[in-house]
């Protein structure tokens, strides 16, 4: 059995242990990412994106350019974080496009209408 500690220091096994909506923002990212780099962890990662962006919606906007400017980095975590976006968006279209009568807020239309490229 996974202890408290082990839970609290480990993004994945708290998701598993205590679900996604229990995880902070830094450790969703943490998750995605997988691995920071070599002077930090992929938590630390998921802090200092947020940190230098700002919130989620200013980091998943960023282009490769101003991630790059920012972060200093090559674009493997921008390469991730704009391939996870792209699947939450078709995700969104295909129900949308099999009439599950879901309400669509128009920050959604605006999403599902406006496909990122490289």
């Amino acid at each position: 059995m996974v202890n408290d500690t082990q839970t609290d220091s480990n993004p994945q096994n708290k998701l598993l242990q205590q679900g996604p909506s229990k995880l902070s923002e830094a450790e969703l990212l943490a998750i995605l990412l997988g691995k920071g780099g070599k002077s930090q962890t992929a938590l630390a990662l998921g802090e200092e994106l947020l940190t230098q962006f700002g919130d989620l919606p200013q980091l998943f906007e960023a282009t490769s350019e101003q991630f790059q400017n920012k972060m200093r980095r090559k674009t493997q975590p921008w390469v991730v974080l704009q391939a996870s976006q792209e699947l939450q968006r078709r995700s969104l279209r295909a129900r949308v496009g099999k009439g599950t009568g879901i309400l669509i807020h128009q920050g959604t239309c605006e999403l599902l209408q406006s496909p990122r490229t490289l």
